[in-house]
């Protein structure tokens, strides 16, 4: 059974961190838009997370339990995105340094984020014989039930591991590497 060496486990480490990191930003920013929503207070016509749609969350007047949850959100979310951006500053160092993540970079609409994402999750790509069994690995290969003289290809499978699932859109040019 394969083991993935010391630089996977880091980079898996540090890629399921800024995962929960954004993962909590978003949740977040949902909290304070259930805020609003909850209280029948209309959205403005500019970005809520701006600094100017911070600054007019901040001047809605709210009621005591729901203005203290959205201070202490804001609060949050602030944090939330100082860590997020000093993270991404690492990451950003490291994928210059690093020739597979550049090389996946290459591919339209791939960033250093779902590179590196892409490369912790898979490991040392040479333990797979085929493209096919990289798809399976991931659960992103199509299900093909038969019966009979009838063969029906559906969606992807979703087995295998979860984890990388949301970059599936942009790895179907991997195989073109």
């Amino acid at each position: 059974m394969w083991q993935p060496d010391q630089e996977t486990q880091r980079l898996r480490r540090l890629t399921h961190r800024r995962a929960a990191l954004v993962s909590n930003r978003t949740r977040l920013k949902n909290r304070l838009h259930s805020i609003l929503h909850h209280c029948l207070i209309p959205l403005p016509h500019f970005d809520l997370f701006s600094q100017k749609g911070r600054d007019w969350l901040k001047q809605v007047p709210l009621a005591e339990e729901e203005g203290s949850a959205r201070d202490s959100d804001l609060r949050l979310l602030e944090q939330t995105e100082r860590e997020i951006a000093q993270l991404d500053e690492r990451l950003v160092h490291e994928a210059w340094q690093d020739e597979k993540v550049l090389l996946v970079m290459s591919i339209p609409g791939i960033d250093y984020t779902a590179a590196q994402t892409c490369l912790a999750a898979i490991g040392d790509v040479s333990r797979f014989p085929n493209a096919k069994k990289l798809s399976a690995y991931l659960g992103l290969n199509p299900s093909t039930r038969q019966s009979g003289g009838h063969c029906y290809h559906g969606s992807i499978t979703k087995q295998g591991n979860a984890w990388p699932k949301p970059l599936a859109p942009q790895w179907r040019d991997l195989r073109d590497l």
